[in-house]
């Protein structure tokens, strides 16, 4: 395995275990979306994190700790890709069965911001 991959490996179960460090209550699914987008003179970092248990949603805040490791993930790049992400999705369910997905583009929160500046 490349040591980037590893790398990010690592920095992906180190954003795992700070945030389950914040979550006390019970939970049957984590989402969060994060986005790390600069556009013009601005830099946006934005995240929506939830946990899920019997079809109830319940906002979650992420540590400053969680938030650092997912910046950090900006410096790694998954395998194939040659441009920085610049959004993803993270889901882990009760089982510990978790993804990952690195989206590309103006991210859509930031999109919403971009549209609402021109006004």
């Amino acid at each position: 395995m490349k040591a980037g991959r590893m790398e990010l490996l690592q920095q992906q179960e180190q954003f795992i275990g700070e945030l389950l460090d914040g979550i006390t209550e019970p939970w049957e699914r984590i989402e969060v979306h994060y986005e790390n987008f600069a556009w013009g003179d601005e830099h946006t970092e934005i995240y929506v994190a939830n946990r899920f248990l019997d079809g109830q949603q319940t906002d979650v805040d992420l540590s400053l700790e969680a938030l650092d490791t997912l910046a950090s993930l900006k410096a790694h790049r998954p395998d194939g890709q040659d441009e920085p992400w610049t959004w993803l999705t993270f889901t882990l369910d009760a089982q510990g069965h978790y993804h990952f997905s690195y989206q590309y583009g103006v991210p859509p929160y930031v999109a919403r911001e971009i549209e609402a500046s021109k006004d």
